[in-house]
């Protein structure tokens, strides 16, 4: 396919994925609400067909080769791709089942709880060497502060996932009916999750000043701006719903994912103008490129002429 194609074909992927992305939550607040009585399985099908795209999509990248202890594996995106693909398969079939199911909601998170660790692991094993191995003299200068970077990405590391898996552990026991915990101590730990990524956010605004260079000190403050929005809509959301669950308070699962489906749908419009854009610009440059060729065949001919005119005796030959 030439420059053109691949970009229009890109192009399309990416609208049809964020479409499906936007569409899943939609359908997901009707079930909830009651104003769907679709089956379970209905309601994950454009979130399947999300994950068969990428899944397709990591089978077709090259193998990452920074992955560490995961070099034994053929493709590491394909591993936490098909455990996020089981993961939401169980949970359908448990919510449409109910009962009947033959396992727990607690063993219907396994999956997840087995992509998360492993990608723990895999990022232990790609950030532990600077952060453990390198720099044992005292680092000093650049190597210093990649070891620095390196421990701190670690900590994240450990703190996030523990986080995550303890939130698992708390929801599949709650709803399982297996411990007497309340819905504030199920949610604590995805608050701890938020405040752990509004330091962070803190942090990339204070490293504004610390850039070099004008588009770099740009790009960080861009960055900034959307790490704080992101911060804003998960705090009202999570919000809403602690309200639902630890309070009781009336609030339907619309006006919970309200902010999220705002935010969602822009991104859904800036992509397809982004993406018309990016069609045009590819067609002019592929325009542009046919015509200068065209242009230096007809001067390459032009002067072939002038010097067969000028050279009797080559051109003859």
């Amino acid at each position: 396919l030439n420059p053109a194609a691949q970009s229009g074909l890109l192009c399309v992927l990416l609208v049809v994925v964020v479409g499906l992305v936007v569409v899943f939550p939609v359908i997901l607040t009707m079930r909830i609400d009651g104003g769907l009585a679709w089956p379970w399985p209905a309601v994950f099908t454009p979130l399947w067909l999300v994950d068969l795209l990428v899944l397709a999509l990591a089978a077709a990248s090259p193998r990452d080769r920074d992955a560490g202890c995961w070099r034994c594996v053929p493709n590491r995106r394909q591993v936490n791709l098909a455990l996020l693909l089981a993961f939401q398969l169980l949970l359908a079939y448990k919510l449409d089942a109910g009962e009947q199911a033959p396992f727990s909601y607690s063993e219907s998170f396994l999956p997840l709880e087995i992509s998360i660790f492993l990608g723990a692991v895999a990022e232990l094993c790609m950030h532990g060497r600077t952060a453990l191995g390198r720099g044992r003299g005292g680092g000093q200068g650049a190597e210093g502060a990649d070891r620095a970077a390196a421990q701190r990405r670690l900590v994240s590391v450990v703190a996030r996932s523990s986080l995550q898996l303890s939130f698992l552990g708390l929801l599949g026991c709650r709803v399982d009916d297996l411990l007497p915990v309340t819905w504030w101590t199920v949610l604590t730990p995805l608050w701890l999750l938020l405040l752990l990524y509004c330091l962070r956010a803190a942090a990339s605004c204070a490293s504004i000043k610390a850039a070099a260079q004008e588009e770099e000190r740009v790009a960080r403050r861009v960055l900034a701006g959307l790490s704080s929005a992101a911060s804003l809509i998960c705090f009202f959301c999570l919000l809403l719903l602690s309200l639902r669950l630890a309070e009781g308070v009336p609030l339907s699962a619309a006006l919970i994912l309200t902010p999220f489906l705002t935010v969602v749908g822009l991104l859904l419009c800036c992509t397809c103008t982004s993406c018309i854009c990016a069609g045009v610009l590819v067609s002019a440059d592929a325009d542009g490129a046919a015509d200068g060729l065209a242009a230096g065949d007809a001067y390459q001919r032009h002067c072939d002429e002038e010097s067969a005119q000028s050279d009797p005796s080559a051109a003859s030959a």
